[in-house]
């Protein structure tokens, strides 16, 4: 293979879940994610790490990679959330039974 290679879209779909999911096939693209999965290793991180990146036509831009299988900070903090409001509604019944 080499840079000049077409472009080509091997799967695309999408689901609630997950959003747009596209499978694409050229070296570039095959060097950039052993690049990010490296970055992701060395990082130490377990679920996602971000980084920005600047680009003279959009500016400074925010990139997150993240496990498959895992949470976005988004989904993390909603969660998050979800877990401090049911603990703070059992705590209020421990509050309220008698000693």
């Amino acid at each position: 293979m080499n840079d000049k290679e077409e472009l080509t879209i091997e799967e695309i779909h999408f689901s609630k879940e997950r959003g747009l999911h596209m499978a694409l096939n050229h070296p570039l693209f095959a060097k950039l994610t052993e690049e990010l999965c490296n970055f992701f290793i060395e990082s130490g991180a377990m679920n996602y790490v971000e980084f920005s990146v600047c680009s003279d036509k959009f500016g400074m831009m925010n990139v997150c990679i993240q496990r498959a299988e895992g949470r976005t900070p988004a989904q993390e903090n909603m969660r998050l959330k979800e877990e401090i409001e049911k603990l703070k509604n059992e705590l209020s019944l421990i509050k309220k039974e008698p000693l």
